[in-house]
């Protein structure tokens, strides 16, 4: 079924499947195929550490990002706010081959036993505030 903009707003359907395939049918829109190259995706995530917690979250976001690159994911910096809204946050942009990319590494790390591991062993630790995750795509 095909939502408004609006309508997946107000339903929190914010699935980034749906807001596709709502904004490729709304602006009338040829998704790409399989074999067509589409542009680079990246997830941008904003960690807020918490005060004094600073070199445990860079150590534990370390130690994902190598895993994560291990799964797939292209590159991945971890860099500082130093001006505007984001000053003093953790910013780690992860770069994906595309969006289809992006689905199937996300779905790899979730089944890494890497991950599983760290995630038991690191699950709670409670080191950082999550700002934001969002992902764009190139135009």
């Amino acid at each position: 079924m095909l939502y408004t903009v609006h309508e997946l707003i107000s339903k929190k359907l914010y699935s980034e499947q749906a807001i596709f395939y709502t904004l490729v049918a709304r602006f009338d829109l040829k998704p790409p195929t399989e074999g067509e190259v589409m542009g680079k995706a990246y997830e941008i995530t904003v960690w807020k550490p918490h005060v004094g917690k600073r070199a445990e979250f860079l150590k534990g976001m370390n130690e994902v990002a190598a895993i994560f690159k291990e799964v797939g994911v292209s590159d991945i910096k971890i860099i500082e706010g130093v001006a505007g809204k984001d000053v003093g946050n953790v910013v780690v942009i992860q770069t994906f081959k595309n969006l289809t990319d992006n689905g199937k590494v996300n779905d790899a790390i979730g089944d890494n036993a890497k991950m599983k591991a760290w995630m038991k062993k690191h699950g709670k630790d409670d080191v950082a505030t999550l700002v934001s995750h969002d992902l764009y795509a190139d135009m």
